[in-house]
């Protein structure tokens, strides 16, 4: 395995793992509006999440 494919997984396992994935922007904006947060593509696991920030 390439180091950048380890360094992705374990991105992936500190930064996604914990959060709520949704697999598109359509998803993610309606959880947001529900919520009250700002939603954001995430450049690990290039899925969406919700965040408090804004973005």
């Amino acid at each position: 395995m390439s180091n950048n494919r380890k360094t992705r997984r374990r991105n992936i396992e500190l930064h996604c793992k914990p959060k709520k994935s949704y697999p598109n922007q359509m998803a993610a904006m309606n959880a947001g509006v529900r919520t009250g947060l700002n939603w954001y593509r995430c450049p690990y696991c290039r899925q969406w999440h919700l965040t408090k920030r804004n973005t």
